[in-house]
């Protein structure tokens, strides 16, 4: 079992074929969580902190081993998914599928800024995109339960959202290269004052490319942090590429 969500539902399933008519609700109620959030675990739209794991698993009425087992792997699948909260949501490549074009995140980021409500054309006015693609991906954010509504106003469900990485697939491929065409025409559309790109050449150990790899990772992580931190008021994206040249 590689996550957490794996492990819950081999529980739920030894359960169930005990009773067929044990349920996800009543599994819910033996875990001390709502059948909302287990079901948001159960589709990888929610994340298990550590400590949540930890509090789960004498609730699984399962041996000692195999809550340590739980926790174990509950740990692993954070530290190799690069957790960063509860208040988080990771996506499999199907579940990215659906929203891999960046303008997604792109309406996701700018819902969060302090300014005033906004309607599909101030929207589609602030990110460059029609209203008919932002009017779209508004629907489409909130039928997949990523925007929730809050009396006339749209909400981003949660604070986060970790999308797959190190796997090869055309629509990743796809969304980076829409992201690095972004990049390209800042060059000409924003000033020196509103961008920062810059390159770095070196000759380099392969071997240390795993470590760099979470550097990086981690480097956006705080990053991220400090900029967001304050009043939101414009959207960015930070885009970072580590590639080979020599062949």
């Amino acid at each position: 079992m590689d996550t957490p969500a794996d492990f819950l539902k081999s529980v739920y399933h030894a359960r169930k074929s005990k009773n067929h008519r044990y349920s996800l609700r009543a599994f819910a109620v033996s875990l001390g969580i709502s059948s909302g959030r287990l079901s948001d675990i159960l589709n990888g739209r929610q994340r298990i902190s550590n400590k949540a794991a930890a509090a789960l698993a004498s609730k699984l009425g399962v041996d000692r081993d195999q809550q340590e087992l739980f926790i174990q792997v509950s740990r692993a699948y954070n530290e190799r998914t690069e957790y960063v909260g509860e208040d988080t949501i990771s996506l499999d490549l199907e579940q990215f599928r659906l929203i891999s074009d960046p303008v997604y995140f792109y309406i996701l980021s700018l819902l969060k800024t302090t300014v005033a409500e906004m309607g599909v054309e101030r929207i589609a006015e602030r990110l460059g995109y029609s209203s008919e693609v932002i009017g779209t991906a508004l629907e489409n954010l909130e039928k997949l339960g990523f925007l929730a509504r809050n009396g006339g106003r749209l909400i981003p469900k949660s604070a986060s959202i970790i999308t797959p990485t190190d796997i090869p697939s055309e629509i990743i491929r796809e969304s980076h290269k829409k992201r690095i065409t972004k990049a390209i025409e800042s060059l000409t559309e924003s000033s020196v004052s509103e961008r920062d790109i810059t390159s770095m050449t070196m000759a380099i150990d392969v071997k240390k490319i795993p470590e760099a790899k979470k550097m990086i990772r981690q480097f956006r992580r705080k990053l991220s942090k400090f900029l967001e931190e304050g009043e939101a008021s414009e959207v960015y994206d930070l885009n970072i590429q580590l590639i080979k040249i020599s062949r």
